[in-house]
């Protein structure tokens, strides 16, 4: 089965035939994901950056080094018994992380995931209150599944790429309530507290800083 997003464009006249000549001993196979060569309008300039940015760590030595970290459902083809055997989470109702589980599912059952060049270019780009509102409900996505399954989306995927200069993104949260909740004299609430609490400021303040692309609005 051939997976692709419905933001991909085809670029290669060999894009299928790239892929039917290695499925012989290969059950996963990833193409990866490319951009336009510019941005395509200003009001698209943050999530251009990120994806320009993040492409640079996608590299197919990259890729291949860490190839559950870096797998993606945006272009790739899988052995159609295994996909009827793993399938997309049926936890997850909104935007966000099926990617993720998928490719921990394929590293706990020791699946091989060959990755090639044989790139789609993403088309999707929001403007950035789209793109804000799409993280933050990736975040929140995030924070409805079990801990355990949060902490190893961190710690073994590449989906949450701009707060790995933060460290850990729930203890950093609650050092930031810590503080506020501390100012105002209450730290009564911090406890427990992870992902869900989130705010669209911070969001975009990790956006922004830990991407190094602050002054990009």
């Amino acid at each position: 089965i051939l997976f692709i997003d419905s933001d991909a464009q085809v670029r290669s006249k060999d894009y299928i035939a790239s892929y039917l000549k290695l499925t012989d001993g290969n059950q996963v196979i990833c193409g990866g994901t490319g951009n336009f060569d510019s941005c395509p309008s200003k009001e698209k300039a943050l999530r251009y950056k990120y994806e320009v940015h993040a492409e640079r760590k996608r590299t197919l030595k990259e890729r291949r080094r860490h190839p559950y970290a870096q797998f993606t459902t945006f272009n790739f083809m899988i052995q159609r018994e295994l996909f009827m055997q793993i399938r997309f989470c049926n936890e997850i109702c909104d935007y966000g992380h099926e990617d993720s589980l998928f490719g921990l599912e394929l590293k706990d059952r020791k699946i091989p995931v060959l990755h090639i060049d044989n790139k789609l270019i993403h088309t999707g780009l929001e403007n950035t209150p789209s793109y804000l509102r799409k993280v933050k409900t990736s975040l929140f996505t995030l924070s409805r599944l079990d801990e355990k399954v949060q902490r190893r989306v961190y710690q073994e995927t590449s989906a949450i790429p701009l707060v790995a200069r933060m460290g850990d993104p729930v203890q950093v949260h609650r050092r930031r309530l810590g503080r506020a909740h501390h100012a105002r004299g209450d730290d009564r609430h911090v406890r427990g507290q992870g992902f869900d609490h989130i705010q669209r400021a911070e969001v975009l303040d990790v956006l922004l800083g830990g991407a190094g692309l602050a002054g990009v609005i």
